[in-house]
Order: structure tokens, then sequence, then C-alpha cells
């Protein structure tokens, strides 16, 4: 028997399954696992609940789901403390969790300043960002963005 892509029953998946095929229930794009600690400091404990041990972010902006397992049990993104990007896309947005950078205030000289605490070992990245990593990589691209978009 064939099954179209993404039909087979959620029976026959496992809670162990590879980082790169593990899909958001919702929206159906790739999820960035987390360790337990990430989710554990930002969703509340009724709110997490029902999760396995292999869980992942979501970070499609617009998709109501902030994490999710394996078996596809998730929790709701309105649920998760201080989402911002890359859930939400608006200047207000947090890109840099640890120190409070949003989207509108990132500035070169704020990348540095970022990069300079990360260093000095003041950044609690795998519990402040949702995805449990360090945001440069974010910073960085939001920059780059910036600098080739239209007058």
């Amino acid at each position: 028997m064939r099954y179209a892509r993404g039909a087979m029953s959620k029976a026959f998946t496992s809670e162990t399954e590879p980082q790169g095929a593990s899909r958001c229930p919702t929206c159906g794009r790739p999820g960035v696992r987390v360790e337990a600690v990430t989710v554990e400091a930002l969703v509340a404990p009724d709110a997490r609940a029902g999760l396995g041990s292999d869980v992942a972010f979501c970070p499609a902006p617009g998709c109501p789901v902030g994490y999710f397992d394996a078996l596809g049990r998730s929790v709701p993104a309105d649920t998760v403390r201080s989402l911002g990007h890359p859930k939400r896309t608006d200047d207000a947005a947090l890109v840099c969790y640890c120190f409070g950078v949003a989207r509108g205030d990132l500035t070169p000289a704020r990348l540095a300043e970022v990069r300079a605490r990360i260093d000095r070992g003041e950044a609690r990245c795998d519990r402040a960002h949702p995805a449990g990593r360090r945001c440069t990589p974010d910073l960085l691209r939001l920059l780059r963005d910036r600098t080739h978009e239209p007058a």
C-alpha cells in the first residue's frame, strides 16, 4: 500500500525521529529541535505537560504552533513567553532575547554590543531564545537584508 507524503499515521512515527524529519503538525515546515531547558524556561508547566521528550520549535511566522513533538502534540505560540523573531516580523519583535534587542533597534553597533556580551558569558540563549540558540545568525541576516532593501 502506498501513502501520500505526510499521510502515514502518527502511530508509526518514533519520538526519536531525526531532527531533519520533524515537521510542524499545522504548517508542515521543518522544526528546530530544542532542549528541555528551553521549553521549561519559556512555557508554563501546564501548557507543556503533554509534550514528549523530543521537542521542536516552529519558526514559521503566522503559524499558531510554538513547540511540537514527534507525535504531533503542540504548544500554542501565544503561550510561549516573550515570543518575537522569527514568529513575529514587526519592528518591536525581539531578535536578541538575552539583551532585549528588537528588530527596529538593530544596528551594526548593537550587533557588536551583543557579540561582546556573548563573549563575556552574559548570554543565556538556551533559556531565552525560543529556538534555544544564539541570535547572532539572525542579527547578521536581518542587517544584511536591510542593507539590500530598495530605498
